[in-house]
């Protein structure tokens, strides 16, 4: 029987959408092997997003105790935070090899192997896992793009709070903004489900010029459009250090002040860390700052593509391979 790979994924409103897209891109590169994708996902919206590419399930539809969904040949991938015991068993049970990436949750000792981009510390630890930015699963797209030119002067800026914006957080954003009496043209983009009335109450009562942009197709080329960035801790900000694009990192999740404190010690970000506890104040003294030093941002546009530089899609496929 021909080996299947079987990616476990969710996402919502709540966790966002970057570990969906994360699956699918090296779902795409794994498929050039010759193997049989299958998705299982909990979330009605994951299958709408997989099912184009790749044939999904969701577990409401699947009988464990009695489906052969998964056999002794095949090997699964769990691309999310936390996954219940059960399931974890299950899919230890009765398959060659599990592995988590960047699984923070319980159950770390019943995955075989972990892949720790996001979290090194938080993740699975030991001899079986594998650490770092070098392994960043980005869209093909951004290995092919280089850095972007840094101009003396900032005109324009790309907001985005993960794909949903989960805790509502772009408009205080927007009247951080606001108080710096700025001519800089905004972009803020959100995924098929981050739109609000608090988000379109705030852009109606700015004088600013924002643009909202949906379901972007090309990011890469959207992202290389703009001369700074305010991001949350998550895959977006790899892209942007992909890009070379200076960037002001606002946490989404308390998980991500670990992501974003990796790269700001690394050179890349502001990083002002989770999002509660931050001033309007804070983050117009960083937007400020950002504007102003043109060498800062020269050396964030030179840092950015060293630390993440396109190639890990292709070292996590190696990974798989070299373990099966």
């Amino acid at each position: 029987m021909k080996q299947k790979i079987i990616f476990i994924v969710d996402g919502n409103k709540t966790i966002g959408l970057g570990q969906v897209y994360r699956s699918l891109n090296l779902a795409k590169e794994i498929k050039k092997f010759n193997k049989n994708i299958l998705f299982i996902t909990n979330e009605l919206i994951t299958k709408e997003l997989v099912k184009p590419l790749f044939h999904c399930k969701l577990f409401s539809e699947i009988n464990l105790k009695t489906d052969m969904i998964i056999s002794k040949n095949d090997l699964v991938i769990i691309d999310k935070h936390e996954e219940t015991h059960k399931k974890l068993n299950y899919f230890k049970s009765n398959s060659y090899l599990t592995i988590g990436i960047d699984y923070i949750g319980k159950g770390k000792k019943l995955l075989s192997k972990g892949i720790n981009i996001l979290y090194p510390h938080s993740g699975i630890t030991g001899k079986n896992s594998y650490s770092g930015f070098q392994y960043s699963i980005l869209d093909p797209s951004f290995k092919k793009s280089g850095s972007i030119k840094i101009r003396k002067q900032v005109k324009s800026l790309v907001i985005m709070q993960g794909g949903t914006d989960s805790h509502c957080f772009i408009p205080n954003i927007i009247d951080s903004i606001s108080q710096l009496n700025s001519q800089l043209k905004i972009t803020i983009i959100i995924g098929p489900i981050g739109y609000n009335k608090k988000l379109q109450k705030s852009i109606d009562d700015s004088n600013l010029s924002i643009k909202v942009k949906r379901n972007i197709k090309f990011m890469h080329k959207e992202l290389a459009r703009h001369d700074i960035a305010i991001t949350g801790g998550g895959m977006t900000l790899l892209e942007l250090s992909k890009l070379g694009i200076p960037s002001i990192i606002i946490c989404t999740e308390k998980f991500e002040t670990e992501t974003a404190s990796l790269l700001s010690k690394s050179g890349f970000g502001i990083n002002l860390g989770y999002y509660e506890k931050l001033s309007n104040q804070k983050i117009k003294n960083a937007i400020s700052k950002l504007i102003q030093d043109h060498k800062l941002r020269t050396e964030m546009n030179s840092i950015g593509p060293k630390i993440i530089d396109g190639n890990g899609t292709k070292r996590v496929c190696k990974l798989i391979e070299e373990w099966n």
